[in-house]
């Protein structure tokens, strides 16, 4: 399936995706002296709405520049977006180093011990359909298109 297969450079997407959980964690400290917690920031609309923006500020538009205006990029999957089946879709690829031949979906950045992480992805089958629901901790994946 051509989802499967790598289309950029490992280092400059997990470089992308740095700098944008980055982002998000520096912004962390203001939201927090306004008055939200962390661990409520994924059941806020309005802050979702903030990291989304990050997202497609930070990632989709480097994308963009990087990959130019491709197919691959108009059907990239959206950040928080869930798919039943990734047959139609690009997605940025979440290799977890425990576990390098599975192949998940990037979906968000979550929280478990700390703010950000965590990355929620989706296990996806040879078929492209999703197996599971899966959160994997940030410091041990890494990432490609």
């Amino acid at each position: 399936m051509q989802n499967f297969e790598p289309i950029s450079d490992t280092e400059t997407i997990n470089e992308i995706i740095v700098n944008f959980r980055e982002a998000v964690l520096k912004v962390v400290p203001h939201l927090e002296s306004a008055g939200y917690l962390w661990r409520e920031f994924l059941e806020n609309e309005s802050i979702e709405t903030i990291i989304e923006s990050l997202y497609e500020a930070l990632v989709v538009a480097k994308l963009h520049f990087i990959m130019g205006n491709t197919e691959t990029m108009k059907d990239l999957a959206g950040y928080g977006m869930f798919y039943k089946n990734y047959n139609k879709h690009y997605f940025i690829r979440v290799i977890d180093k425990n576990n390098p031949d599975n192949v998940y979906a990037f979906s968000y950045l979550t929280s478990q011990d700390k703010a950000f992480d965590s990355v929620n992805c989706n296990l996806v089958n040879m078929s492209g359909k999703v197996d599971e629901e899966v959160i994997l901790k940030f410091d041990n994946v890494d990432f490609i298109v």
